[in-house]
């Protein structure tokens, strides 16, 4: 365990350094976006038909406890929230909503 605390520390610094990689040659967010966008244009031009999706949540009590009187509330707000953070997020990296 000791080992792999000491790999990982090293990588850590090492990335932190730049030694790792050069950060000139990264690609700017701009540069990711539109390479992305190429991908996922690409994707959709080849599956074109539109498919229905469905989100499953499975939620879990032992026998002998009841759920939370509010949990279906509590569950939608929590997903509700992560979509938000994710609509946020990909507009800020120029996906749109």
């Amino acid at each position: 365990m000791k080992k792999l605390f000491w790999v990982v520390c090293l990588v850590i610094t090492l990335g932190r350094t730049g030694w790792a990689a050069d950060q000139s040659t990264l690609p700017t967010s701009a540069e990711q976006v539109t390479a992305a966008n190429k991908i996922l244009a690409e994707w959709q031009a080849a599956h074109a038909q539109p498919v229905e999706r469905k989100l499953h949540i499975i939620a879990w009590t032992p026998n002998d406890r009841e759920y939370p009187a509010d949990y279906e509330q509590r569950l939608s707000d929590i997903l509700l929230d992560i979509q938000r953070v994710y609509g946020r997020e990909m507009q800020r990296h120029g996906f749109g909503p």
